[in-house]
């Protein structure tokens, strides 16, 4: 029992590396499409959402769950679902957090994330990476 705690420890801190660096990346191109390119700031985080869930599916596949099975875009497309739940909560999230609450809208992205977080690790480990 003790071994199982600590390899689902291991696989979640793993989970928050990659995580952090997933999010990251989507905070710098949230800027960049933002405040560089001038996009809406909605648009700017389904863009790099998008574009960080490929990142994010490699990463995680390979590194915090150790997943080897050879149905890819199978995978893929359960990971796309489930991120795509966490990205209508991170992006309803920001949006509220920005609109009704004035924050700015990185740190909106920021708390937005974190909570979405939970929907993504645990979606992930029993529909994804099984």
């Amino acid at each position: 029992m003790l071994v199982m705690q600590w390899l689902v420890q291991q696989r979640f801190l793993r989970f928050l590396i990659i995580g952090g660096l997933a999010g990251s990346i989507d905070l710098l191109l949230l800027y960049f499409f933002t405040s560089i390119l001038g996009l809406w700031y909605i648009y700017s985080g389904i863009l790099s959402f998008g574009i960080v869930s490929i990142i994010s599916f490699v990463l995680h596949k390979r590194f915090t769950f150790r997943n080897d099975r050879s149905d890819y875009y199978q995978q893929y497309f359960k990971f796309f679902l489930v991120i795509l739940g966490g990205m209508i909560i991170n992006n309803g999230l920001l949006f509220i957090f920005t609109q009704t609450f004035g924050l700015w809208y990185i740190f909106s992205r920021i708390l937005s994330s974190l909570i979405a977080m939970s929907w993504n690790y645990f979606n992930n480990t029993k529909r994804v990476f099984i």
